[in-house]
């Protein structure tokens, strides 16, 4: 029987289990760190529109009760393990660009989006950020630049400008005559008399 010293059985050994490690690590890669990952990709392409100051189609991404609760679609956008039934997938994974997400904006990333789908399917982890948000719905926040359009201002009355009334001769003169001109080749035979 062949004894091998310790130094090179320890290689041996290591040899021997080493070609099947990287093949179990792409299968298994390590999951994606929210803070680090996730948040920010959620972060620059959909607070805007699904945040702490609009929840435009019923949808908040900005908090962990958020990612768990239907939207107006009836679809809950986060299926922790399920990729394939998660909205939010499915809506920045489209190629339709009345379904992909973010609307008029350039699309994600490939790597962001496998990012994505890799957080969903390991479970979607968001570490507690404390309180839980409320979840009321607000489309649209009036700041104080928007107040001061004429559209926010109260009503107030104002005073006609002043104006010459004309008699019925001068309205006909004044008036009439010059569109009558204009319309003379008509056959309706109209004269005014000045």
């Amino acid at each position: 029987m062949c004894r091998l010293p310790p130094r090179r059985f320890a290689w041996f050994v290591l040899l021997a289990i080493a070609p099947p490690l990287p093949a179990w690590a792409a299968e298994n890669p390590v999951s994606p760190d929210f803070s680090r990952d996730v948040r920010p990709i959620l972060e620059g392409h959909c607070f805007k529109c699904h945040g702490p100051e609009k929840q435009q189609g019923g949808l908040r991404l900005d908090h962990r009760s958020g990612i768990s609760r239907a939207g107006d679609s009836g679809n809950r956008p986060v299926m922790a393990g399920r990729p394939a039934e998660s909205e939010l997938i499915r809506r920045v994974d489209s190629t339709d660009p009345a379904e992909r997400m973010p609307l008029d904006a350039p699309p994600l990333g490939r790597e962001q989006i496998a990012t994505l789908r890799a957080w969903v399917e390991r479970g979607a982890n968001w570490p507690d950020s404390g309180a839980a948000p409320v979840l009321e719905r607000r489309e649209m926040i009036v700041t104080d630049d928007d107040r001061r359009h004429w559209s926010y201002q109260p009503l107030r009355s104002v005073d006609p400008p002043a104006t010459r009334v004309l008699s019925g001769r001068s309205f006909k003169r004044k008036v009439c005559a010059p569109i009558l001109r204009q319309t003379r080749g008509c056959s309706s035979g109209a004269s005014i008399s000045t």
